[in-house]
């Protein structure tokens, strides 16, 4: 019988989550890179990770594009079509449109 992620890595989430508290309970160090490891995972499980935001340099995309769209023999606008295009279809792939 082949077990679920869920089922066969339980055993090991239940022991990380035991020596965790062991640590963090036993521990007297005033800097501790273990503490701060358990510490920061117990942040992401308990609240999820932080959204990273992603800076987006809009001239130095268009320098990009009208480098391809030269290199291509493309309009830039072509180029912007397709990459749109392609966009959607991932976003349907993935299910989240």
């Amino acid at each position: 019988m082949l077990l679920s992620a869920r089922e066969a890595f339980a055993p090991m989430a239940e022991l990380a989550i035991e020596r965790g508290t062991k640590h963090l309970n036993d521990c007297e160090k005033d800097e501790c890179a273990t503490c701060r490891h358990y510490e920061a995972i117990a942040v992401v499980y308990a609240y999820g990770k932080p959204t990273q935001p992603i800076d987006i340099d809009s001239r130095a995309l268009r320098e990009e594009l009208e480098k391809l769209a030269e290199q291509t023999g493309r309009s830039v606008e072509e180029l912007e079509r397709e990459a749109e295009e392609v966009g959607r279809r991932l976003l349907r792939y993935r299910g989240t449109s």
